[in-house]
Order: C-alpha cells, then sequence, then structure tokens
C-alpha cells in the first residue's frame, strides 16, 4: 500500500544509559527502519522523536507538601562531571558485586537532639515529691533513638515503595570525630574476583547510615570492622539474624541504637502532681522521662541534598530528619531500568508549626491499628499534630483508673486502656507527630454523666437518646464545688497520659437547657453577674484553665469560650468562621484555624485547598483538618481522610498562594495516595468488602457493576440531611461505600476537557476510552437485577441502589448514542436532544440516599460536545 505511513516514536535517551545502550538503540532504530524501507516499498517512513517530560521546575509535581525551595541538578549546574547529572539509581538487577556493596550512602547531621523533658513526669519519684532531676538516656525514646528507629522505618517503606529489598550495612550511630564506613563494604567488595553468581540476582540494595549528632560525641565507638563482617556474611548468604540467635555476640543488620548516658544531660523540671501512687504507676507505662518528644517549638527545617552516590540531610532536630526522609521517600520514583531519586537539592521548612488532623473516636470508635494507619499517612504528607477527640456525649474513650465508670458505663466498655495510650503516643513520636488529647466540657458531656449522674445540673435520668447526634440539653454542674474537684481530678489522670503541654477543654455548644432552673447555678449567676450560658460556660472554663495553667498545661478550647477577658495563654480553635481568626490573633491570642477544613461535609479536594490559611501576625498558628464521626466508621474514615487531607497539608505547609499547584493537585495527591496505600492505608482496600457484604456474594459479573456504580456517586454531608441517626444507625448503605473525588469522576472530567485537542491520533484514544466507560455504564441496571433477581440483597436495595443504577445507566445510553452519532457524523433532531439534555440534568440535581451522581456533569458536558463540535471522520 503506498500510502502507508509508519510513525516510529522514540524517547529521549535517559542520562544514565551507557554508551553501550546507546549504540544498541540506534542500531535498532536503524534496523527497524531497514525493515520497513524493504516491507513497504514507497511508503513514507517518519521518525517522531519525542522528549520525555520535562524535567520537574520548582513546583516539583511529585512532592506533596510543595518544597519551599527546590532546585534540579542539571547540565548547566553540574558541569563537572556527566555522572553528577545522573539520577542516583536504585538497582533492580546489579551487574557486579561492586554494584551492590557499593551501595548508597545516607548521611544525617544533626545540629541538636532537643532534649526536652515532658511537662510531666511519669515516674514514682515524681509522684512521692523526690528530686525530679533525670539522667538521659539514649535509648529507643531518646532523639537519637527516635531517629535510627525512622532509619529503620524508612528502609521497610523504601522496600514496600519498590520491591527490592532495602537492608542496612551497619548501625547509623557514630561519633563526629571517627570517619565515614561507607566504604567498608565496597573495600570488601573489591577483594572479590569477577561477577556474583546467579543467585545474588535478588539480593538487597545496601545503604551506609550514618548519623552525626553534636551532642552525641561520647560513649560511642567505631564499629567500621563490625560493618564490614555484616557485609561479608550477606555476600556469603549467610544469616547473620540465626549466627547472632547461635553465638550471642554478633550484631545484625537490623540494630538498635547503644544506650548512651551523660550525666553531663541531666535536666531539672517542675513535677507534675496530678496522680496519686495508683494512677502514678499505672500511668508510668505510657511515656520516660528519658524519651524525647516533639513539641510545638520543635523545628522541622531541613535540607536534603541528592548525590550522585548517595543522600546528604542537615537538621536541626529530630524533626527535621523526619520530615526529610518523607520527601525522600517521595522521590523515588520509576526508571527506565530501575528506581531512581532525582537529583535535587531541597531547602525546607513548613510555613506553620501546627498543622494537624482532628480524629473524632467517640460517635464511632477508631481501633488502634485504624488511628496507628492514620498515623502512617500524616507523617508522609508532614502533618505533624494528631488531635484526638476523647470524650463527647455518646462516649468516653480513654481508661480511668480513678474513676472507672466513666469508660465502663460512660464508654459502654469500648475504649484505649492507658497501655495503649502509651502505645500511641511514641508511635506518634516516631513520626514527629503531637497527640493532642480533647476532652469536652462542660458540654456534650452525657457520658460523664450516665456514668456519674451527680455532676449534673439535672437529676434526669440519661437515656438512650445520648447516642443521638447533635447538641444536647444536660451539661455539667459547672456551679458545684464537688464536680468541679472531679473534673480537675480526671484531667489531671488524663493530661498524664500525654506528654504534649497542650490539652482541649472543648467548650462548644454548652446549651444546657437545665442551668436556669439549677438553685446552685442560680446563686453562681447572680453572685458572679453571669447572666447567660455562654458566660457561665466561659466562667467554668476560667477555673479548669487555671487549674491546668498551674500544673504546666496550656489550653486549648473552641471559639465559644473566646471572650476580651479570656487568658493571653489560651489557644482558640475556630470553627464558626474566619472572623474569629482576626478577632484573636490580632487581640493577642494564639488561634488555630478549623473553618472550611472539615472533611466530613465531603467537600472536593480544590474547595478545601483554595482555603485562605496565611493569616497576618505572629499569633496564627496553623489548622486542622476535622474529621467528625457522626457518619464514618472504622472501615471507610481513612476514606474520607485521604487523599483530599493531602491538599491541606500541603497548603499549611508551602508558602505558596493556592493557585500554585492547584492544577495538579489531583496528579500529585494521587501519587501520593499510591504511595500511602503501599505503606498500609486502606483508604481504597475498604470498598471492595463492603461491596461484597451489600452484595451477599461474590458474583463476578455483579460485583464489578455495583463496584462501577458507587465510583460514579458522590457521598453528600449527612450532617442536616432528612435522617436523624445515632451512633447506632446501620452504616451499610451506598453513601458509606462511596468516596468523594472518585477517581472515575476526575478521570471523565480531564477526557471530555481534552477532547478538543488537535491531535487527531490522541482524540481517537480518548474517544475508545469514553466508549468503553459509557457501555459499561449503559448495562449497570440491567446486570444488577439479573444477578440478583434470586438473591435478597438488604433493605436499601430496591429502595436506594436500583433507582440509582437505572438513572445511571440511561445517562451511558444517552452518552454512547451521542458518541455513536458524533462518529458517524450524524445529528440528534432538537426535541429528542432535549430530552437526553433533560435526563442529564435530573441526575445531576439526584440526592436520595444521601448520594448524587458525581459523574453526571462530566457526561452532560461530553453530550454538548458531540453535539456541538463540527463533524470528525476516523
Amino acid at each position: 500500500n503506498k500510502s502507508t505511513h509508519i510513525h516510529v516514536h522514540t524517547n529521549t535517551m535517559p542520562l544514565h544509559c551507557s554508551p553501550l545502550g546507546v549504540l544498541l538503540r540506534c542500531l535498532t532504530l536503524l534496523l527497524l527502519l531497514l525493515q520497513c524501507s524493504q516491507r513497504f516499498a514507497g511508503a513514507t517512513v517518519s521518525v517522531d522523536h519525542r522528549d520525555a517530560p520535562a524535567a520537574p521546575t520548582d513546583s516539583f509535581p511529585l512532592l506533596i507538601p510543595t518544597p519551599q525551595s527546590i532546585r534540579l541538578l542539571s547540565d548547566a549546574s553540574a558541569a563537572s562531571s556527566a555522572t553528577t547529572s545522573s539520577p542516583l539509581v536504585i538497582y533492580t538487577e546489579p551487574e557486579t558485586l561492586e554494584d551492590i556493596a557499593a551501595g548508597i550512602s545516607v548521611e544525617i547531621s544533626l545540629k541538636g537532639c532537643e532534649v526536652v523533658h515532658a511537662p510531666h513526669s511519669h515516674h514514682a519519684s515524681a509522684a512521692s515529691g523526690a528530686s525530679s532531676t533525670t539522667t538521659y538516656q539514649r535509648g529507643d525514646g531518646s532523639a537519637c533513638g527516635r531517629v535510627h528507629k525512622s532509619l529503620e522505618r524508612f528502609l521497610r517503606e523504601l522496600t514496600l515503595r519498590t520491591g527490592v529489598e532495602a537492608r542496612s550495612t551497619a548501625p547509623p550511630f557514630f561519633p563526629t570525630q571517627h570517619t565515614s564506613y561507607a566504604s567498608s563494604a565496597s573495600s570488601f567488595a573489591s577483594t572479590a574476583s569477577g561477577s556474583f553468581p546467579a543467585s545474588f540476582v535478588s539480593l538487597p540494595n545496601l545503604f551506609h547510615l550514618r548519623v552525626t549528632c553534636a551532642e552525641c560525641v561520647s560513649d560511642a565507638v567505631p564499629l567500621a570492622e563490625e560493618a564490614r563482617e555484616e557485609a561479608h556474611d550477606l555476600f556469603a548468604g549467610r544469616d547473620a539474624d540465626a549466627e547472632q540467635a547461635a553465638a550471642g555476640s554478633r550484631a545484625t543488620l537490623a540494630h538498635r541504637p547503644r544506650n548512651f548516658a551523660s550525666s553531663s544531660e541531666a535536666h531539672s523540671t517542675s513535677s507534675h502532681p496530678s496522680a496519686d501512687s495508683a494512677s502514678s504507676s499505672a500511668s508510668s507505662s505510657a511515656s520516660s522521662s528519658s524519651s524525647w518528644y516533639p513539641q510545638l517549638s520543635s523545628s522541622e527545617q531541613y535540607s536534603l541534598s541528592v548525590g550522585h552516590s548517595g543522600v546528604r540531610i542537615d537538621a536541626r532536630g529530630p524533626s527535621g530528619v523526619f520530615r526529610a526522609l518523607s520527601t525522600l521517600l517521595q522521590l523515588v520514583q520509576h526508571g527506565e531500568h530501575a528506581w531512581e531519586i532525582a537529583r535535587v537539592e531541597i531547602q525546607d521548612e513548613p510555613m506553620l508549626p501546627w498543622r494537624g488532623l482532628l480524629l473524632d473516636t467517640c460517635r464511632h470508635f477508631m481501633p488502634l491499628p485504624t488511628v496507628l494507619r492514620v498515623l502512617d499517612s500524616m507523617a508522609l504528607c508532614k502533618l505533624n499534630v494528631l488531635h484526638l477527640h476523647l470524650t463527647e456525649d455518646q462516649a468516653f474513650r480513654v481508661e480511668s483508673k480513678r474513676y472507672p465508670r466513666l469508660h465502663t458505663i460512660g464508654g459502654d466498655g469500648v475504649y484505649y486502656s492507658q497501655e495503649q495510650i502509651s502505645e500511641l503516643v511514641d508511635y506518634a513520636a516516631d513520626r514527629g507527630i503531637r497527640i493532642v488529647p480533647e476532652f469536652d466540657v462542660p458540654g456534650h458531656s452525657s457520658s460523664w454523666l450516665v456514668a456519674y449522674p451527680e455532676l449534673g445540673a439535672s437529676d434526669l435520668p440519661i437515656g438512650a437518646e445520648r447516642y443521638q447526634f447533635g447538641v444536647h440539653r444536660r451539661c455539667l454542674n459547672v456551679a458545684n464545688a464537688s464536680t468541679m474537684r472531679m473534673v480537675h481530678s480526671v484531667f489531671d489522670e488524663m493530661t498524664s497520659l500525654f506528654p504534649d503541654r497542650f490539652v482541649h477543654v472543648g467548650g462548644d455548644e454548652a446549651h444546657c437547657a437545665y442551668w436556669s432552673s439549677n438553685d446552685e447555678i442560680r446563686a453562681l449567676a447572680d453572685r458572679e453577674g453571669l447572666y447567660s450560658p455562654l458566660s457561665l460556660q466561659q466562667h467554668f472554663l476560667g477555673e479548669l484553665e487555671q487549674h491546668l495553667s498551674e500544673h504546666d498545661r496550656i489550653v486549648i478550647g473552641w471559639d465559644e469560650l473566646f471572650s476580651q477577658s479570656l487568658s493571653k495563654e489560651v489557644v482558640v480553635q475556630t470553627w464558626r468562621g474566619s472572623k474569629a481568626i482576626y478577632e484573636t490573633s490580632g487581640g493577642g491570642w494564639r488561634s488555630i484555624l478549623s473553618n472550611g477544613l472539615y472533611l466530613d461535609h465531603m467537600n472536593s479536594a480544590e474547595a478545601h485547598y483554595g482555603m485562605n490559611v496565611d493569616f497576618p501576625g505572629d499569633f496564627f498558628l496553623g489548622g486542622e483538618a476535622c474529621m467528625w464521626s457522626e457518619y464514618v466508621t472504622e472501615l471507610n474514615v481513612e476514606s474520607r481522610l485521604w487523599p483530599r487531607a493531602f491538599g491541606i497539608a500541603e497548603r499549611l505547609w508551602s508558602n505558596k498562594p493556592a493557585s500554585y499547584g492547584l492544577t495538579t493537585l489531583r496528579q500529585r495527591s494521587a501519587s501520593l495516595a499510591q504511595l500511602a496505600e503501599l505503606l498500609g492505608s486502606q483508604h481504597r482496600q475498604f470498598q471492595l468488602p463492603l461491596l461484597r457484604r451489600m452484595l451477599g456474594s461474590n458474583d463476578p459479573v455483579a460485583l464489578p457493576a455495583l463496584q462501577m456504580l458507587v465510583d460514579a456517586l458522590w457521598p453528600l454531608n449527612r450532617v442536616n440531611g432528612p435522617i436523624k441517626h445515632s451512633s447506632l444507625s446501620p452504616m451499610n448503605r451506598l453513601t458509606d461505600i462511596a468516596v468523594p473525588d472518585s477517581d472515575l469522576v476526575y478521570s471523565l472530567q480531564k477526557t471530555v476537557e481534552s477532547l478538543s485537542t488537535d491531535d487527531a491520533d490522541l482524540r481517537v484514544r480518548l474517544l475508545n476510552e469514553c466508549r468503553s466507560l459509557f457501555s459499561r455504564l449503559a448495562l449497570v441496571h440491567s446486570i444488577l437485577v439479573v444477578r440478583t433477581e434470586s438473591n435478597p440483597v438488604g433493605p436499601f436495595w430496591s429502595a436506594e441502589v436500583l433507582p440509582v443504577a437505572q438513572l445511571l445507566q440511561e445517562c451511558g445510553k444517552i452518552a454512547l448514542e451521542s458518541l455513536d452519532r458524533y462518529e458517524n457524523g450524524t445529528t440528534l433532531p432538537s426535541e429528542e436532544r432535549s430530552q437526553h439534555r433533560a435526563v442529564l440534568l435530573r441526575a445531576i440535581d439526584y440526592r436520595e440516599g444521601q448520594v448524587r451522581i458525581g459523574i453526571a456533569e462530566a457526561l452532560l458536558a461530553f453530550f454538548e460536545w458531540a453535539y456541538q463540535r463540527p463533524l470528525y471522520a476516523r
């Protein structure tokens, strides 16, 4: 065929390609052109040399949060040698023993350990009045101990990221006066002759880890010889762990840090008289006086440099190391033949020191494994505060050894033990995340009152209505001295479990209907001139704040507690509008923004990303995304957090305006979400088990159809919905499985936007993708009806699932017909076109079952494009 056109698409040669590889590629291309010329005589042969995507600039598309300053090393900036501009390669199939033994060096320089004492003391000596002077030891909980664990975790996460085993050659801790041992393993390899046998192809990549710290130069010993022996064991194929178990003397590849004790590091602090002997011994496991915990003042600044053979990180403290390793993990990307790390120099620090996430554990309980997974994803996107909402009308979620009825009756026996709180606090500290607890008073306190009715302002019993969501009318008796003593005692015990100085006291929505009829409260109001519920609440919280400040605690409260007489030490968290931010910050009160960052309202990622988080003044600390759990459970909570919270994390970290990264937000969030999933997040995996539960079977035909239906939906904000729910309501409907910002919805939106391209080949591919999608949508209802005729599938099936499936199927058929007419060059009479448009508009307005058809707008956009664009002949 004389008119055949043959297009050969090639890519730009990667910088790390060897000269032999370049030669082979050229020969292959010439051979291909020769064969084409012989087979298609007279045909036009053209070579379309398509450049690879341009190297990322300051808006590096793979990082959330975006670094404040990032410079990619190019030939211009690294002209000294060709290798300096090549990416750092993580070999998947190294060719020689030297390739393995050389490994990759990771050097970390700490300017200081930031050794700080917790605002309380978790040992019996403090409780008994003994001296609070403590000798700090560098164990697992020390600053450098946590850095060491972060390196171990980084290697484990890198293995999950790449599928290539990454292991350390030796313990990372060396004093500054000793030289690096990074060459120890390679020096052994240089004595090896020839290449390694085939059995070594799957050997791990070796990482030479070295940490130097200005405060850790004593009592350390060089371990280069030990590193060399371990490398020998690895290359010889022996199991170092088994040998250590047998000999009891050899160290393994996964070392623990040495326990360095320094008498010069004794620090003095006031003891915290918050617990009696029983509670002191019970809470002693929650922390250790030798442990390091992140604080508001902890520096997160770091510099990261990726060279041709390794990585260097400089940080002022452990938190900076954690943030740098998070960035480094995200820099690991697919290369042509291996995983690679881009050659970059990064100078980075957060814009705001308080970047938090509120997690409500009361309306629906969040088990410890769920919270730990949330912490992992928070560390990935550099959020540094987990605000745990631990008491509510529905439940009291922490074990109290002083008042056990709080968690057994008030919490219905579903709670975190004090040992679990200890594990949670340490797990968070290992990731540079602070845990700030909230114990909400005087409102939202039905769980207190059902356990200890004498605390309330009314004698009326509390029944099952406490499980209802909304604002309850019963509150604590703010005028009773016994109530105040117990509240103070509970806060003393609870705060002893958390090393952070900040504690949240709630203070919102105290609309108590019984304060005005209580004699004690009326007498207090007359005596103090408190003639409104708000003023009574502020008086109560003022006394609590004074008590907590005497024990070195800083109070946070919701913006209802704000008044001009409020102590300047109190931090105000705003949720009712940004106006309060200007009032508090402008008046000298520290403030935290949550208004506009409620993830449970199911707004889009772009809506949250566009929020103003750049308020003037030095008193604005930052912001917190909020996940209230009225309508989420442990099964789907992660899908409501990620990936939308990634964008919020970037806005709180980066000093760039919202418009800077809005266009690439979805792509960058998707990249980070994929990495989070590899590390254990279940924000995507949760759907399949719930779909099987709804369907009642594992039907191979019906299950994909139901998945397609759910992916096309968007859950609505149910707070103001027509159905009143409680913590006992079933959570098994479509709205509980659908996710906001579905990948399917976003994909079709981008496809329709790209149809206006002038590239005919690209448009054909896009239209083929649309046809595949529309064909499946056009069968959703039929499949679900046929496959479930003889299998009852639950009360919501016929009322919610089938109606929305039928409407979605109609939309799919309309879109498919418009695509056929577009490709055939035919049109549709205006009357029928109006009818089709009306169906699509009805789908856009659909709000039954607390869902909307998220894909409907993209379908309408395609419909309009197909009938208004000029005809296109294939």
